[in-house]
């Protein structure tokens, strides 16, 4: 495994603490304590811990390594995560190469130094739980600051696999040895042979890293304005021991205490972080998956529906008349509308009272906006419509100019998993029906419309797309059946599903999925060829697949079964048990097979996002392909499939996003790709994207 020196031989703690917003722990202060007990722990006679043995063994400065985990703040993280958090700052900073058991030894050491000196403790909310480092006498929810993924300046550019924080830059597979995790190279960070800078999808991620970001303020006061209030409290307050009445507005009939307590708390966060962050620009590191696939911090736009709402650019655009309209498609979508890109819109446009009366009493229309599919978010496109209209309305015309708009707008890709299944296949009437080409197709009310159990449409149509969207990324009918019991505790009007039990709920999933396979056979065939073709690698004893995607990112799918174990730490004075996962030299066939066919369409998925974020373009044909770029002009935030971008930008991502759908699989041909890099048969086709870039729906 390859590790990056983070600042050389040793931290500048100056320098990190710059960086850290609200480090309150006093570093220097805190060093030569810290120091003291890494070179001499307090022990009852008993042996060595094995980190500090291994730390001497390889003559380490204890001071140094002190100043290494002292800045960095750790509140609110778990324990076991902080324990491979602490190991790997060390290991990187000096050149340590761990494998699993030293690196999970060296972090219980260093926590328990932390935890021993009493800068920090360790806490559990409840009986059995997860351990977390608090300090003081401060809450969970005050403590949990993203302090090292979110800060009021750029990041710097990622330069190694861990940056000088302690964030990783690649999520692996799952829990494995050191040293069978990939991390991306020197070569990735420093030189391109496409235009001489890193690699594409790391300057996409450089891309996404770049936006800088603000409190909607509006939203953030109607928010705590609503929780003041029990009868409009958003989550309730949770009381041990008791349900809470399904009746009452926004509560959520059938949930568990603890549900509640979880939801409640992730509230409380939102509103924390929101409060502190609400009169400073700030930056969010980003962070990618063994897949290729982006994610932001837990507090960012990709989180809730009201952390969406609360966040927004902090760059705005002028608005234009192309991009009122788009801001109807994203009122209407967050609204909850299902119907095409020309209808959305102008049944947004009819709507217009409804949105100002929203808007100008939230509190008064709750029951209105409240029943929207992303409420928060709803509500905030109905005071982006409000505030048009009053900058800009000047009798019956619109002076669009005169408003800057800083909301995210969304576009969001249909049947996402269908359409690139429909591109792998080469498949024009699965393309038809996700909405790549032709008239308007809502697939989920096609198979709606052929189930026989006696649910209202609406609810027939939401049954169908929580089992559909899974399933096309190959959950098992166990796992869709669980999403299913989950939605209808979780919903007041899930009233048909309500009344079933668990055998019931398997045959529904079983008439949903059987109606998919019939109009859609295309999906169950490109699993089985998957499947054929894992089978013969793990049977020539292959412990891990590689693939490239059109982008050049390497993705490393290994799947080993895990023990797990327990060990101790220190807490303050006390001894407590932390739980892990460790990886044994075991490959987990099972999971290769159930996995790889979703993972292969979520790395093709990624490469979209890539493309799009470093913004190529292509031209020539497949084995003789051309990529040139243009840097990308206007902010972009990804949650996956969906991309939002300020209104009056919609058109050209839309633009943008159709080109490069179409051109990754016209010139690259991922799949015919894939197959030859992990020994499968390659079928000879060829692909148009033509009828691709035409489509008004693909992207809405």
């Amino acid at each position: 495994m390859y590790y990056g020196s983070i600042v050389g031989d040793r931290f500048r703690v100056a320098e990190l603490g710059d960086l850290i917003e609200g480090n309150e722990i006093d570093l220097r202060a805190s060093v030569d304590k810290v120091a003291g007990i890494i070179a001499d722990f307090p022990s009852s006679g008993g042996p060595k811990w094995t980190g500090q043995t291994l730390l001497a063994d390889n003559e380490i400065d204890p001071e140094n390594v002190a100043q290494i985990i002292l800045a960095i703040p750790y509140e609110g993280c778990l324990a076991t995560d902080t324990c491979f958090k602490l190991s790997d700052l060390v290991a990187s900073a000096v050149a340590l190469d761990l494998d699993w058991k030293q690196s999970w030894d060296l972090g219980r050491f260093l926590l328990s130094c932390l935890t021993y000196t009493e800068i920090y403790r360790l806490e559990r909310e409840e009986e059995k739980g997860a351990y977390y480092l608090v300090r003081d006498q401060i809450t969970f929810r005050q403590e949990k600051k993203n302090t090292t993924t979110q800060i009021n300046t750029p990041f710097p550019h990622w330069s190694s696999p861990v940056d000088r924080l302690g964030n990783r830059l690649i999520k692996p597979s799952g829990p494995q040895e050191r040293k069978t995790e990939w991390q991306p190279g020197p070569d990735q960070f420093s030189v391109s042979v496409l235009d001489g800078q890193p690699a594409a999808w790391i300057q996409a991620i450089h891309q996404l890293e770049s936006i800088p970001y603000r409190i909607n303020q509006e939203v953030l006061d109607i928010a705590k304005r609503l929780d003041s209030d029990p009868l409009t409290r958003v989550h309730p307050i949770p009381t041990p021991g008791r349900r809470f009445d399904p009746s009452r507005r926004w509560l959520i009939a059938n949930l568990t205490d603890r549900a509640i307590r979880s939801r409640r708390q992730s509230f409380e966060e939102v509103i924390d972080e929101a409060t502190r962050l609400k009169e400073n620009v700030f930056y969010q590191r980003a962070y990618a998956d063994y897949r290729g696939r982006f994610y932001l911090p837990s507090f960012s736009y990709a989180g809730s529906d009201l952390n969406r709402a609360i966040v927004e650019f902090a760059d705005g655009v002028p608005m234009t008349q192309e991009g009122w309209d788009y801001l109807m498609l994203h009122t209407a979508n967050v609204y909850g509308d299902n119907a095409d890109f020309e209808e959305k819109i102008s049944t947004s446009k009819s709507r217009l009272s409804l949105y100002l009366q929203v808007s100008n009493d939230p509190v008064g229309s709750f029951e209105i906006w409240s029943k929207a599919d992303k409420p928060f978010c709803f509500l905030r496109a109905c005071c982006e419509v409000r505030n048009i209209i009053r900058t800009c309305k000047n009798g019956d015309k619109f002076e669009f100019e005169r408003f800057v708009s800083h909301l995210p707008c969304e576009l969001d890709q249909s049947n996402s998993a269908y359409q690139h299944i429909s591109l792998i296949m080469n498949d024009e009437e699965l393309g038809k029906l996700s909405n790549l080409q032709g008239e308007y197709s809502d697939l989920y009310k096609t198979v709606a419309d052929k189930l026989h159990c006696p649910a209202e449409k609406w609810e027939k149509r939401k049954i169908v797309k929580n089992v559909a969207v899974p399933w096309g990324y190959g959950a098992s009918d166990v796992t869709i059946i669980r999403q299913l019991r989950e939605w209808k505790n979780n919903e007041n009007k899930a009233q048909y599903l309500r009344s079933l039990n668990w055998e019931e709920l398997s045959e529904l999933v079983t008439e949903v999925r059987r109606v998919i396979e019939s109009i859609a056979p295309t999906v169950a065939k490109f699993r089985k060829e998957v499947s054929v073709v894992i089978g013969k690698r793990l049977g020539k004893g292959a412990s891990e697949l590689i693939w490239q995607t059109p982008m050049m990112f390497e993705v490393h799918q290994r799947f080993m079964k895990i023990k797990k174990l327990k060990a101790k730490v220190f807490s303050g004075h006390d001894i407590v048990e932390l739980r892990a996962e460790r990886p044994i030299n075991e490959v987990e066939k099972r999971k290769h097979r159930s996995a790889t066919a979703p993972n292969i369409v979520h790395s093709f998925d990624a490469a979209v996002v890539h493309s799009l974020l470093w913004n190529a373009s292509y031209s020539g044909g497949t084995g003789n392909t051309q990529v040139s770029r243009t840097p990308l002009s206007f902010p972009v935030v990804t949650i996956h499939d969906a991309f939002s971008a300020h209104a009056p930008n919609l058109p050209e991502l839309r633009s943008k996003l159709l080109k490069v759908i179409g051109g990754l699989y016209t010139h690259f041909d991922p799949f015919n790709n894939w197959l030859m890099l992990v020994g499968g048969e390659q079928q000879s086709r060829q692909i148009s994207s033509d009828w691709i870039e035409k489509s008004k729906n693909a992207f809405s």
